[in-house]
């Protein structure tokens, strides 16, 4: 398979960068332009994860069934006193224009009785005083008397909530033309309410609204990312292979794999909710991957090229020598000596106008051999690295939530695209680059950079640095693996402590204007608030008021604070809601949710109550993924285990690469938890704490972390089978393994840390803490435990690291992973 993927290459390169160049066109053309004019982010979502066919799920559906609207904008005023009589009448007068303008908006909706559904407490319909003239200014006090209206009035007096809904049945762009027109006005009226009284501010805010921030900081943070990941990229590699070409390839291969795989993404959001985070994420993901296999691939090559350029007898394209030793006929001299068509050389040495030296002539000979070399070695490394994290990326499909299944998806696109990338089109590059990827850079004659490029070169000779730390571990094994998973478990000591988190606007920077009107909504507006308990109920409005005061009363929990006071039973069409506000304690964390396990625990009344909220909602999320986890972990580690053993033949080093990932990610997790749950390092990479992590995230860094341990295991792997199916000798298959990938393996982790580090440098906090979470699981992955925990494992076992029980032996011999 692979000698024939090598010969389509090498005979056709430029189809093969042809054909990969339509691929990428296409993909950002959806990507941007979309096909009906919708771009890539016009299709995304950036709600909290939800998890479907639950409790909350069908609360949260019979709420928006049942809605008059599709979405609300909500205008929070504040500095007025609500007792000050005169300055209460003073902004009436002003909102009687603001009224009659927005209720003016095509689209904005209205109650079955035609009133326009412009609501704010101040309006004098919501007198219940027949004796008030609703002309006077006596009336905006009479209607903030009103129950109904009451919660839209800050707990201090001191403001006030203006909603203004948008009709359900108009098409997707009368409704964001009505939101606009809408959202365009409120932002006028706070400047007229300022210009009636002094010192009243507003602020405007909807969920489109959010919605559209989110998108800006996520386009934001993928443009900072690339920006600063890409250049970091670029200069590691010039250093590793002391040349711009070279190192150009892998960062082609990842742009290719990327781009491709926008325009697929974009084709899943017509089959599956996207979220946000999943382009940011994948293309973190892709760029890693992309830049380790085109990395694995480029030195792989360099190094055939160069040992079969140095071998006596030269292989001809097919992998042959002729007679003379001489690569092809090209390279053969007439019996005179001199130099045919084809520009060989004369007797004196020189060459015709067309020619080459004969030593050039040798290295464009090998081109062909090499890179058939290199896609029969590293591209089947490649190969099995990256089917080993497809399968692992699969397990997210074993989680029932649609955000899981949409990582999944993306996941497994990204990661073939990186394999076809490094396995056809940098092959391709190579082919066009042939001789001068071989001959030595400029670069590596430059004083400063000569030095710097004989540390970290992918050039590998046969003892070094690596091996010679591959002996030192070997002398003290036991030694070295105790250290090692002393440091990790100190590392994992704050996951005993570990919160989730299903956050939407906090995940936004301070500054952020949307952040700061919902914050207010949960500081003034309790009952308005994001962070609440709301039972939702087919029953009337008492039995469903009277069920929510006595579960109040029932639940025992003396860190959360829940009130009802203040807001009567809202009845809707087709379903009741009584909010509980969380006026103390964490609105999402263990308190909460214990609350809800409380309500729904209750002897249930003979009609549905379903208890929905930010608190309900992460607890069934939570519940969905302790329900996959088993299948998702049964099908990570039993491909991981499968593969392995086909690749070795050895059940030991499955077992040992399984272990080891496992105790690196929970050390990596630790650390995560300690910053972000933690707050540590909050000035420094620039956010808020929130009390955790996001539920999806954590998910995330353990199944993209493992495969990208697994990415470095197979990495290490393969060079110390090679090594030992020749000399069969442990310990010098250990040291030679690790001294010829141990500088790629490093090399390419040191531009996977600094381009994931790039994306922990956005705005918003769930990249941030998919970024650091996957940069030290890939620092710790390529130090602590490919340099140190491997060899140190593989000492102790010796002979018995490919041992496999006799059945299982026949098996691999039957089906094992070869060309």
């Amino acid at each position: 398979m692979f000698r024939h993927l090598a010969r389509c290459i090498t005979n056709h390169p430029l189809i093969t960068i042809a054909a990969w160049a339509v691929l990428m066109a296409g993909g950002v053309g959806l990507a941007i332009f979309g096909v009906t004019g919708q771009g890539l982010f016009d299709r995304v979502n950036s709600g909290a994860p939800e998890a479907v066919d639950s409790e909350s799920a069908e609360a949260d559906e019979l709420v928006q069934d049942s809605a008059a609207s599709s979405q609300s904008v909500t205008m929070a005023v504040s500095g007025l006193d609500l007792d000050d009589t005169a300055a209460v009448a003073k902004i009436s007068v002003a909102l009687v224009k603001v009224r009659a303008d927005l209720a003016a908006i095509d689209g904005v909706a209205s109650r079955p009785d035609g009133y326009p559904m412009v609501i704010d407490p101040l309006n004098p319909t919501f007198c219940a005083d027949p004796a008030i003239d609703l002309t006077s200014p006596e009336a905006a006090q009479c209607a903030l008397a009103n129950p109904a209206v009451r919660s839209m009035a800050a707990k201090d007096n001191d403001g006030f909530l203006m909603t203004v809904d948008i009709a359900k049945d108009l098409s997707e762009d009368q409704e964001d033309e009505a939101a606009d027109a809408v959202v365009a006005r409120l932002r006028q009226a706070s400047g007229d309410l300022a210009a009636a009284v002094d010192g009243v501010t507003a602020v405007v805010g909807s969920e489109r609204l959010i919605l559209d921030e989110i998108l800006s900081d996520m386009r934001h943070d993928l443009e900072l990312g690339e920006f600063i990941s890409l250049p970091v990229a670029l200069v590691v590699m010039v250093l590793v292979f002391a040349g711009f070409l070279a190192a150009a390839m892998p960062v082609v291969g990842a742009l290719a794999s990327i781009l491709t795989c926008m325009g697929a993404v974009f084709g899943f959001t017509y089959v599956t909710d996207i979220h946000t985070s999943v382009i940011n994420v994948i293309s973190l993901v892709g760029l890693g991957l992309s830049i380790d296999y085109g990395l694995l691939v480029v030195s792989r090559f360099r190094e055939e090229a160069r040992r079969l350029a140095a071998a006596p007898d030269q292989p001809n394209e097919t992998g042959g020598t002729d007679q003379t030793g001489q690569t092809g006929q090209a390279d053969q001299t007439d019996q005179t000596g001199q130099a045919d068509d084809a520009g060989q050389t004369s007797r004196t040495g020189r060459t015709s106008h067309a020619g080459r030296a004969p030593r050039a002539t040798a290295a464009r000979g090998v081109i062909g051999p090499a890179v058939t070399a290199t896609i029969t070695t590293a591209g089947r490394t490649v190969f099995y690295s990256a089917l080993t994290i497809a399968v692992c990326i699969a397990g997210l499909m074993a989680f029932e939530t649609s955000i899981l299944h949409a990582y999944g998806l993306a996941g497994l696109t990204v990661v073939l695209l990186a394999l076809a990338s490094a396995t056809t089109l940098v092959p391709a590059l190579l082919v066009l680059g042939g001789q001068r990827l071989i001959r030595p850079s400029p670069l590596s004659r430059i004083p400063g950079l000569s030095l710097i490029y004989a540390k970290v070169s992918d050039v590998s000779p046969d003892t070094g640095v690596f091996s010679r730390l591959a002996t030192a571990v070997q002398k003290r094994p036991w030694w070295v693996m105790g250290g090692v998973l002393a440091v990790m478990v100190l590392l994992a000591l704050p996951v005993r402590d570990i919160e989730l988190r299903n956050s939407t606007v906090e995940l936004l920077p301070q500054d952020s204007q949307q952040r700061a009107f919902l914050e207010k909504l949960q500081d003034d507006y309790p009952m308005s608030s994001v962070d609440a308990i709301q039972v939702v109920s087919t029953g009337s409005a008492q039995d469903t008021e009277k069920f929510a005061r006595d579960a109040l009363s029932q639940i025992k929990n003396t860190e959360l604070e829940l009130t009802a006071d203040g807001t009567a039973a809202v009845q809707q069409d087709g379903y009741v809601e009584v909010t509980l506000a969380v006026t103390a304690g964490d609105p999402e964390g263990p308190q909460a949710r214990a609350a809800v396990r409380q309500i729904r625990d209750l002897e249930p009344p003979d009609y549905n109550i379903y208890v929905t909220g930010p608190a309900a909602r992460l607890l069934d999320f939570e519940d969905q993924l302790a329900a996959g986890a088993p299948a998702a972990l049964a099908v990570v580690a039993g491909a991981a285990f499968v593969l392995l053993f086909l690749f070795t033949g050895s059940i030991l080093i499955p077992l040992k690469a399984l272990v080891t990932n496992a105790l690196s990610l929970l050390a990596c997790l630790g650390v995560v938890t300690w910053v972000f749950q933690g707050g540590h390092l909050s000035g420094l990479l620039g956010y808020t704490a929130v009390g955790g992590i996001e539920s999806y995230i954590l998910v995330l860094l353990l199944v993209f972390g493992f495969g990208l341990a697994m990415d470095y295991e197979v990495f290490l792997i393969s060079r110390i089978k090679e090594s030992w199916d020749q000399n069969h000798d442990s310990q010098l298959s250990v040291s030679q393994g690790l001294q010829h990938s141990g500088r790629i393996i490093t090399s390419a982790a040191l531009i996977i840390v600094m381009v994931f580090l790039g994306f922990a440098a956005g705005r918003l906090v769930m990249i941030k803490e998919i970024g650091l979470g996957l940069a030290l699981a890939v620092l710790l992955d390529a130090t602590l435990v490919r340099m140190l925990l491997v060899p140190a494992t593989m000492t102790v076992l010796g002979r018995w690291n490919w041992w496999a029980p006799r059945p299982l032996a026949r098996l691999h011999a039957k089906f094992r992973l070869n060309d």
